[in-house]
């Protein structure tokens, strides 16, 4: 992939002198995949020089996602005459951004 993420740390950062710890949110693949990503290090050097890249020690895989499903339903009916609130379970359901993502259409 020619795209890159910006890591964010967590509070403290670094593990020693010479260890860090951070995380990154990868972007979403378009397909399962599996790659060998690159930390890519610059301006390292005092005399700012350019860097270095270091490879992953492993492969990482994108995989498809689990099949989104419906479990439940309660209650699985209601009177007409007034509003009834409806409780469903879903089994291996993404995270969304918003609940604005979410629609139910009767």
């Amino acid at each position: 992939s020619s795209g890159g993420v910006i890591p964010t740390a967590p509070s403290p950062p670094r593990l020693s002198p010479t260890s860090l710890l951070f995380s990154f949110t990868l972007p979403s693949s378009p397909a399962p995949r599996t790659l060998t990503p690159t930390l890519i290090l610059s301006g390292l050097g005092e005399d700012g020089a350019l860097g270095y890249s270091l490879p992953f020690p492993s492969e990482f895989e994108f995989t498809d996602p689990p099949t989104v499903s419906l479990s439940s339903v309660a209650p699985e009916r209601a009177r007409t005459d007034v509003p009834a609130q409806v409780v469903l379970t879903l089994e291996d359901f993404p995270g969304v951004a918003s609940l604005a993502d979410i629609a139910v259409r009767f």
